[in-house]
């Protein structure tokens, strides 16, 4: 993996053509099982959220994006039978068999404890929707997302505070296919933004991934 380290405004990673033809191919093939999915059981103004642990456990994020609640359980089957939880059980394989590499990285951009467990999982957005500025979530150690689709849209957006204008970042992680973006978010620190670009009829698909403690 050719690996790029970054100090400002915060220390980040990039890395290009992350994933494995087989992976990435795969979820392009989805997309439109993942836009279905998408737009039959899911808010359009929330995201849609599908998720696989290390331990091969499922969950759906957030609940509230779900147009009816009662229907959970048959959204994971519908993407079960999609393929997406295979695709992403051998995601989760790749990220095992290259574990050194994302210690490595941790270990460069934190001196938290070691991170045990990983849930991954595909994270979808209609055109024109924004995620407020935000440091991250403190239980989550390290994250991880990878740009799949469409071939472009905004990537994600880093800011120096909270406070700044939304639509000018200190810096751009630029949209590319298949590049990944990763981070350690730190309290007032890691502030950062996504949003999906209005005039693109396309939903924005990326593939995230975060490290947890415990």
């Amino acid at each position: 993996m050719d690996i790029e380290y970054f100090d400002g405004p915060w220390p980040h990673v990039v890395i290009d053509d992350f994933l494995p033809d087989n992976i990435f191919n795969s979820l392009i093939e989805a997309k439109e099982s993942i836009n279905k999915l998408s737009n039959e059981y899911f808010n359009p103004n929330g995201q849609t959220r599908y998720y696989v642990s290390d331990q091969l456990k499922e969950k759906l994020i957030d609940w509230e994006d779900l147009k009816n609640v009662d229907e959970s359980l048959a959204v994971k089957y519908e993407f079960q039978k999609a393929g997406i939880h295979d695709i992403l059980v051998e995601y989760n394989l790749f990220l095992k068999e290259h574990d050194n590499i994302f210690r490595d990285i941790y270990e460069e951009l934190t001196l938290k404890g070691q991170y045990v467990r990983t849930n991954s999982g595909i994270q979808i957005q209609n055109p024109g929707f924004k995620y407020k500025i935000h440091a991250e979530d403190h239980f989550k150690l390290m994250s991880l997302i990878t740009f799949i689709s469409p071939e472009n849209n905004n990537g994600t957006w880093l800011y120096k505070s909270r406070k700044q204008d939304y639509d000018n970042p200190t810096k751009k992680i630029e949209w590319k296919q298949n590049r990944a973006f990763i981070f350690c978010g730190m309290q007032d620190i890691t502030w950062h933004s996504f949003s999906a670009k209005q005039d693109i009829p396309e939903k924005r698909i990326t593939l995230g991934t975060f490290f947890y403690g415990t």
